[in-house]
């Protein structure tokens, strides 16, 4: 979130409720609070988006489908950083200690990984 912004990693639509795979995969969308619309769409990272925190000054994005975690640099570099598989969630990172926290919904488990 951003003044009047907000930054959302979106799953996709029309999605299969046996697979969860969306007929239609998620992307970046910046969206307004003031109009409530979407105002930009990033097609550069596309799938089930479920992750997106904040990190050095740029973004790292994960999709819940294939287990990538996505890496958007601050002048806009964009490249897999990790894959860790199916599963995984809603990442966060803990600043003060360089760790990416990586929620794997299908194992049950909590990763810790050092960031350099």
């Amino acid at each position: 979130v951003d003044n009047d912004k907000m930054l959302v990693a979106q799953w996709g639509s029309e999605v299969d409720a046996k697979t969860w795979m969306a007929k239609n995969p998620g992307h970046l969308a910046l969206i307004s609070f003031a109009h409530t619309d979407v105002i930009k769409e990033d097609a550069h990272i596309t799938g089930h988006l479920d992750g997106l925190t904040k990190y050095d000054g740029g973004l790292l994005v994960s999709d819940w489908i294939t287990g990538d975690v996505w890496s958007i640099s601050r002048n806009g570099n964009i490249h897999v950083r990790y894959n860790f598989g199916p599963g995984t969630a809603d990442i966060s990172v803990a600043e003060e200690l360089k760790l990416l926290l990586v929620p794997q919904m299908n194992q049950n488990k909590l990763l810790a990984v050092q960031l350099d």
